[in-house]
Formats: C-alpha cells, structure tokens, sequence
C-alpha cells in the first residue's frame, strides 16, 4: 500500500530557477525530497490440521512440525501465523468449557501447551500469532473426551441442522464470549482472534427473517469487540479482532459513499459480481455494519477468485473492498486462494503474482494471507504459482516487510533505542513498548528502507551475531510496539515518497497544460462531459464534500470508471470516453503516455486492461507511486503532444 503526504516546498526551487535566468522551453526538473518511510505489508499464511495442513498429534510431532512451518515462513519473509485453534467447538489448547480436539489427543496438557509454545516461537522470529476460530460450527468427530455440562453443545435444543450452534440463542452466544475471554486471559500475548467465514447456515429455524438472524451475529460480534477491548485495556494489551468473510458482501452497482459527519460508508455492494453474498440471507454476517462501528480490527476477505471470474472477479471485488476500506479505521487485508492453482485458476501460471501485484500497488490494501499452508508443499501448479511469483524478478517479495499500522487502536511510537556493533556481536538497549526489533544493515549510510532489513526478533532478545567481525556493515535497530509503529516514526499517515515535480518554464510562465494538475482538471472536465453523471464537476472531480484532489467519483463508481475506456479500442467505438470521436484525438498522447506509463511494470499493459490502466492513471493523478518500478521521473512526466 502507497499513501502521499501532499506537502511540497516549492518556492525557493522556482525563485532558483527564475534567478538562473532558465527561460526556455526545456522541461526543468525540480526535485522535492519528502521523508521515506516503509513500505508495510502484512503476509500470513492460514495454518489448519482440520484441512491437512499440517499432523500435529504428539508434543515432538507438533514442536516439529511447526518449526518446519516457521522455517518456511521465514524462507517467504512472512510476519504472521493464522493458526486453527478452534475448529468444531473444540479446543486445541486447555480449555474447562470446550473438549478437546482429536488433532491433539495425544498430547498431555499437563506436560506441554502447545499455543503458549507456538506463540513464543512465532514472537521469537518476529511473527504474529493470530487465533483462528470457528464461533458456531460443532461436530463431535473433532472432538475427544467429556463434553462440559457448560457447553451448549450438550443439548440438542443449541443446535442447528446438525452443523451449527444457534446463533440466535443467549447461552450460545455466552459461550462464545467465554471462550474467547478464556482464551485471551490464558494467552495474553496473542496478536488476533480471528473468525472465518463461517456464521448462519440454511435452516428453516427461528427467527426465519435475514434481519432479525443479521441482528444476532451482529450481538455477538459487537460483544467480542467490547470484552476485548475491555480485557486490553484492563490488561495493557493490543489483542486485535479479524475477520475473514466470503468474498462478496453484496453484489450492486459499486457505488462507495462516505458520510464525514457519520464516519460511515453507504454501499449496496460490488459491481459486476454474482457470487454468494454474506451480508445477505446466505449467511447474513453485514460485515460492512461491523467496520462501520469499529468493531473488528482489520477485515479479510476471502477473494478466492481469479481475474476475470464470471461470477467473482478478483479486480471488482478487491476493488469494492479497497474502496471501503480507505474511509474506514480498519485494517484490509485478502485471502488468497492458492489452492484454486489447481482449480479454477485456469492457466494463467502469473495469477498469484498478478494479485499480489494488485494488493501491492492499491492505495488501502494491506497485505494478505494465502489458503492454505500445505499448497506450499505441493508440486504442479502451486508451485509453480508461487515460484513465478516469488522467484527471478519477484525475488524481492521474499523479504520482511514492516507490519502495518493497527488504525483502530490508539498509536504507541517508540523511542529510540542505542546500539553497538562489536568484533561479530549486535547489541541494543532493551525498550518497554517493544512488541519485536527490526535490525536493518547497510555497507552504507543506513536508510531503514526496506531493502535493508537484515532480521526481526522479538521483543526478549536485545543481542544477535551478525558474522561481520570486521564491520563490513552500518547496523541500525527500531523498535517495532504493540500498535505496530516503528520507532521514530510519524503518527500521522506514512509518506512514501521521494519524487519530481517537472514543469515547462516559457518566459517564466506556464505554457497551457504544462503541469499535471491542470492536465488533470481538463481531462476530468471532459470525462464529466462525457459521462454526464447526476453529480457536478466539482464532486465528480475531488468527491463528496472534497474540493481538492483527484480521487473522485470518476474512479470511485465503477460505471463511471468503466466508460473511460474499453480494452483494445483506441478510436471508433462512441461508448467509451478515450475512443468516442469528440475526444478521441484531444486525448491520443494522454492514451500514449499511459501506455508507457503502465509498462513500467513489464507485465501489465494499459490497452489490455481496463483495470490495471484505470488504477495507474489514478495514481499518476493523485502522486501514488504504483512502485519501486516507477521512478520520481515518471510521476513527474508530462505527457507531450496536448493541446
């Protein structure tokens, strides 16, 4: 995710330039450094014996076997663990109110706990440990030993067609408040509890109507909020609460709208899908309702789909949620899912890169997690998938990134900390607020960019060798804190930018369409001719209540967006705003340059996706660099040829 702080320092370069006596029509580059700050990204991965990603039954069986998981974590600079802890109203921890899961029957609580030893290996490594639960699904093929009286699985009057506790019922719902309070007070250093998307199933039950079965998830879901939060703020803790819906909330016409004296977003759902909808009656969980009142940390969904699915297409649905979420104090993240490689994913061997490409270069996508761990054992497409996408070119995927910030929690920015490298020997100053250490190396001067990360530890290790007896390396530690702020680092919205602002100097005056924001409000200006949309200029242009800035309707409501272009039709066809021939010449070079713009990345191309070229023209408007791809230069061109 890129974001732009929009605070420039121009005067003195132009009074400079004027003083020098630069009156020609040469473009001038001025150069305007800002801070540089990482580039965050969660990367997880869902770890589950239920789907067989991994046998766990025996104390040496699990301690092994989730090394190994870590080791290949590690081996994908991944920074978090989504483990199944809770998958048929079982427990794989010790537990007085659930019984216990088969996976790890022959493990001997007495002598071994297996989540206290997975979350301090996890936190050892830099790794969060996320507590993946299943609220309402029961089976007692899952389950071994007595039930307790306690749990509401003991009477068949809790249970729904054979599959899930009844969402509608107190006790039910009691049951999982306790369980999760539990849980946390047992494990107070877990970073989540996680829910998937499994809520309501189909039954003929009461209450029959979607409302009145929405009104009971949404209770049980705005009760794990408050007991949370409760428990972190009794405990000095930051445990988070995620959630990892189906994909598509609702399918609409995808339209976001943001209220600023609510805080609210308003939206019927994404546009041009057709899929299964979880806020409807299919499971009626109105996520959209939860990260309207704050009550999940970050939102995942499950956006299982391939580009260009019928009924799901990737781009839409992350397009809907990417929307949403950059109104929102919520964390967006997707689930990916590897395990289509095989399927549905056709074949196209690029398709994991090319999503992670999407997530990478959004202006709110956070990161995701990959379904599920055991794909990355497998031959065939998997791998292949994940070599295309890792591997060669995309190497640079494999290194740690910094974990995003949590928005909805109230920021804790450490100090810094002191460090000495000695004869081999890294060591720094132990920090109250210290959730994990990031060790950055450079054989120059440190710039704790990303590309410098050598390590992350956790939070009791203040001492590593680094085998640099001679000091071939600058050493530099930051403090990472529970709310996942660097040390040093500005609470405001992080700036990723280093970049160019290029203008044609005439005599000293600017030339018509010689700087980007005029070449946006002129294009703009026509695409709102064109499309005639309801709303005025000004709203279409900025958006709602907004009178700067370029990130309006115009590429906000997908039917708008969608009458910009199609793909490969550059002229004759008077549906689409680029090709219609009023506009169609005017706009040529602005076509050209954008063709040129987007092949930065060697593997997108702006005639053959309306998606990717839309997204980048965005980003070109607004100053987001899409990537490491695009140089300051590029964000600064102007196209040639407009008139």
């Amino acid at each position: 995710m890129r974001k732009i702080k929009k605070t420039i320092l121009l005067f003195l370069a132009i009074v400079t330039i004027f003083s020098l006596g630069i009156v020609n029509h040469k473009k001038e580059i001025i150069e305007l450094n800002a801070q540089t700050e990482n580039e965050r990204m969660l990367k997880a991965v869902w770890v589950s014996p239920f789907v067989g990603d991994v046998s766990i039954n025996g104390e040496t069986t699990f301690r092994n076997t989730m090394t190994n998981v870590l080791n290949k974590l590690d081996s994908y600079g991944y920074n978090a663990l989504i483990f199944h802890v809770r998958t048929h109203n079982n427990a794989l921890y010790p537990s007085s109110i659930n019984p216990k899961a088969t996976y790890i029957s022959n493990i001997d609580f007495s002598r071994f706990d297996p989540i206290e030893w997975l979350i301090d290996e996890c936190h050892k490594r830099g790794i969060e440990m996320h507590a993946w639960m299943n609220p309402y699904r029961y089976s007692t093929t899952y389950q071994t030993g007595t039930m307790p009286s306690a749990n509401p699985q003991s009477s068949s009057s809790n249970l729904l067609e054979g599959k899930i506790l009844n969402p509608a019922l107190s006790n039910v719902k009691n049951h999982i408040y306790a369980t999760i309070e539990e849980f946390v007070n047992r494990y107070p250093t877990v970073d989540a509890i996680h829910f998937d998307d499994y809520f309501y199933v189909s039954t003929t039950a009461s209450p029959t109507s979607a409302d009145a079965r929405r009104a009971h998830v949404n209770e049980l879901i705005s009760g794990i909020h408050s007991r949370l939060a409760s428990f972190n703020e009794a405990n000095n803790r930051h445990v988070q609460f995620g959630i990892s819906p189906t994909g598509i909330y609702r399918n609409g016409n995808g339209v976001v709208s943001y209220d600023p004296n609510t805080g609210k977003v308003t939206s019927n759902g994404s546009y041009g899908t057709k899929g299964q909808q979880h806020g409807r009656e299919d499971l009626c969980s109105d996520t959209l309702h939860w990260m309207n009142e704050g009550w999940i940390d970050y939102i995942m969904p499950q956006i299982y789909w391939e580009r260009g699915n019928s009924h799901g297409d990737f781009n839409k649905v992350f397009t809907w949620w990417n929307q949403v979420a950059s109104y929102l104090p919520v964390n967006f993240y997707v689930g990916i899912g590897l395990y289509r490689a095989t399927e549905a994913w056709g074949t196209d061997p690029y398709e994991l890169s090319a999503q992670l490409g999407i997530i990478e270069n959004s202006t709110d996508g956070e990161g995701y997690s990959i379904y599920s761990y055991r794909r990355f054992n497998e031959s065939g497409a998997p791998a292949t998938q994940l070599n295309n996408a890792y591997e060669g070119s995309n190497s640079h995927r494999k290194k740690p990134r910094v974990l995003p910030t949590i928005k909805s929690m109230t920021p804790i920015v450490p100090g810094h900390v002191g460090v000495n490298h000695s004869n081999g020997i890294l060591m720094w100053d132990s920090s109250s607020d210290a959730k994990f250490y990031y060790i950055f190396r450079s054989t120059g001067t440190l710039t704790y960019s990303d590309s410098e990360i050598y390590k992350v530890v956790g939070k009791n290790i203040t001492s590593i060798t680094t085998n640099d007896p001679y000091g071939t390396y600058n050493y530099g530690v930051k403090v990472l804190s529970a709310t996942n702020h660097l040390s040093g680092q500005s609470i405001e919205d992080p700036s990723h930018t280093t970049y160019s602002i290029t203008y044609n100097l005439n005599g000293g005056q600017f030339a018509s369409y010689n700087n980007k924001e005029e070449i946006t409000e002129a294009f703009l200006t026509d695409l709102h001719a064109f499309v005639n949309p309801s709303e005025n200029l000004t709203t279409f242009m900025h958006g709602v209540g907004k009178t700067s800035g370029f990130d309006g309707l115009w590429y906000s409501n997908e039917e708008y967006r969608a009458k910009i272009y199609a793909a490969n039709t550059k002229s004759g066809n008077n549906n689409y705003f680029l090709s219609h021939s009023t506009y169609q010449a005017k706009w040529e070079p602005f076509a050209d340059f954008m063709v040129n713009f987007v092949a930065k990345n060697p593997s997108q191309s702006f005639w053959d996706s309306t998606y990717e070229g839309n997204l980048r023209m965005k980003q070109y408007f607004t100053n987001v660099k899409p990537g490491s791809a695009w140089s300051d230069a590029n964000m600064a061109a102007i196209p040639e040829g407009l008139s």
